[in-house]
């Protein structure tokens, strides 16, 4: 199956005749080709190209040539329609891996490429085939447990630290005339603000390793066992200059606690020779409003 329009002759969703290839369409079979539009050749600017793909057991993706112009445009993948919440998003010119998508009981999956309206590179050139229930794969920041897909087997997600599970934690394979997963993987999603408590833990910007939005103002909460101090330390920190990290201790009028060793040393003379130092040590304990900025 090869998507491609010279007039547009397209009949049972097999284009006949063709020359350049489509931006988008509706697919149904087993196996076929999606390239972007004008492969090899550079794609145009200001593209909007949703493709859906249908087959009678899930779908795989294989990338021969992957080259877009990063991170500006890029190609969606999902298997429910949920662009804005993509399974992939995928940009640059690192070839992805062998995907898969379609595994749960609709057979489908959708690819949507957007490119802006200056630099442009080769494109892609994607086969697809059908594939039976198999290994789903595992999703980005996340662990799984299970390696058998059966019918009755479960497969238990759980995510990286800092990372919210947002979905089904455990996926079952159904039986029937075509088995299925009961549900869809889930994701594993840095938010905008978390609540953390025990003696350690990790603190995410939203969309982290990816770019975090505009507009956000994000509470993330730390609590420890009464008497600890908290250490915070920093992995990787990039921020836009106007952009600002502030870290308070408490609420925005709580006071901390900081305490300090201090000694005094005398030293005293005993008799013609002998020299004697004698020390005192104690505590001393402040209060004080604890406000670090850093940016």
């Amino acid at each position: 199956l090869f998507m491609s329009f010279r007039r547009a002759l397209l009949v049972n969703g097999i284009v006949v005749h063709g020359e350049t290839a489509l931006c988008g369409g509706y697919i149904q079979g087993n196996t076929g080709t999606i390239l972007s539009p004008g492969f090899p050749d550079f794609y145009p600017h200001n593209l909007n190209c949703t493709w859906m793909i249908e087959s009678s057991h899930g779908v795989q993706f294989t990338f021969h040539t992957f080259h877009l112009e990063s991170p500006h445009d890029h190609l969606l993948v999902t298997e429910n329609g949920s662009f804005p919440e993509p399974l992939w998003r995928l940009t640059g010119s690192t070839l992805p891996p062998t995907l898969s998508a379609g595994l749960y009981g609709n057979y489908t999956a959708q690819i949507r490429f957007l490119s802006d309206f200056s630099v442009s590179y080769e494109g892609f050139n994607i086969t697809f085939s059908g594939r039976g229930l198999g290994n789903p794969g595992v999703p980005p920041y996340s662990t799984r447990k299970g390696l058998q897909f059966g019918v009755g087997d479960v497969l238990i997600f759980s995510c990286f630290p800092g990372y919210r599970l947002e979905g089904p934690a455990r996926v079952t394979c159904l039986g029937g005339r075509r088995r299925v997963w009961s549900s869809p993987l889930p994701r594993c999603v840095a938010e905008c603000g978390s609540s953390v408590t025990g003696m350690q833990g990790v603190l995410l910007s939203p969309n982290y390793p990816g770019y975090y939005g505009n507009h956000h103002e994000c509470i993330y909460s730390i609590q420890t066992q009464p008497g600890k101090g908290i250490q915070l330390r920093a992995r990787d920190f990039r921020l836009e200059d106007d952009d600002m990290l502030k870290v308070r201790g408490g609420g925005a009028r709580s006071r901390e606690r900081v305490c300090v060793c201090v000694c005094v040393c005398l030293s005293l003379c005993v008799g013609v020779c002998l020299s004697l130092c004698v020390c005192v040590c104690f505590h001393v304990c402040i209060w004080h409003k604890l406000s670090v900025e850093t940016s």
